[in-house]
């Protein structure tokens, strides 16, 4: 399978413009956290979003990363994308969180790929906690060049974190890596090849790191990357 496959319908999808299916009538909400607000065709999938956004939120600043300036997040029922249909995106020249509405998820999920393990509604909020990620940390690192390697890391493992202890088993399940994690596997390549694969050892890292939220913090200052480590 080709590269471009293996991100399609994965969390690959970000910095970039995207054309989704929103509609005049949607409606905008503002979330209890008035800087997160959410467009949506259905007031309780907008309800729903504002509160896996929060707490995402909250998991990720509690590593040190901030938000400075208002997020949107657009519910979707297709998402087009230069690598193609994907789940969610992050388009950082507008702030703006695109994610596939929960009802149009089951749909958009092919037989290989691995949220299939999950309910409908993990799957959600495991995709806005990782673009969640994305968008604080590219607030957070202004002026800084952040590699997407480093990007990747930091998304995948806010994403794991967030779901839970049972989803996060269940979905490390469906592509396992063996411990200890290993350095060697954060890597844009291994990203390439198999996203999922990248996440479990990425996670696992983060959980094992005596360092980290430390070192998330020190990736959005620019004071570490994984992309010059040795292989």
């Amino acid at each position: 399978m080709s590269i471009p496959a293996l991100l399609r319908l994965t969390l690959a999808c970000v910095f970039a413009s995207w054309s989704g299916s929103l509609a005049a009538s949607d409606l905008l909400v503002s979330c209890a956290d008035p800087s997160l607000s959410v467009r949506s065709a259905s007031l309780n999938d907008a309800d729903l979003a504002c509160r896996h956004a929060i707490k995402a939120k909250e998991q990720i600043t509690s590593c040190g990363l901030r938000q400075t300036t208002p997020l949107r997040i657009d519910l979707v029922e297709h998402l087009d994308h230069a690598f193609g249909d994907c789940l969610a995106s992050f388009d950082c020249t507008g702030d703006v969180i695109s994610v596939t509405a929960p009802g149009a998820i089951a749909g958009k999920l092919s037989g290989e790929n691995a949220y299939r393990a999950l309910p409908g509604e993990v799957v959600f909020e495991a995709l806005i906690a990782h673009e969640m990620a994305h968008a604080l940390l590219e607030q957070s690192s202004v002026g800084t060049d952040i590699a997407f390697v480093d990007h990747e890391y930091v998304a995948a493992a806010m994403e794991l974190e967030a779901i839970g202890p049972v989803w996060r088993e269940e979905l490390i399940a469906v592509a396992p890596v063996s411990l200890p994690p290993k350095t060697g596997l954060i890597s844009a390549l291994i990203y390439g090849f198999d996203p999922r694969k990248f996440a479990t050892n990425a996670w696992q890292f983060f959980d094992a790191d005596p360092e980290g939220c430390d070192r998330i913090l020190r990736i959005s200052t620019g004071d570490f990357t994984f992309a010059t480590l040795p292989r």
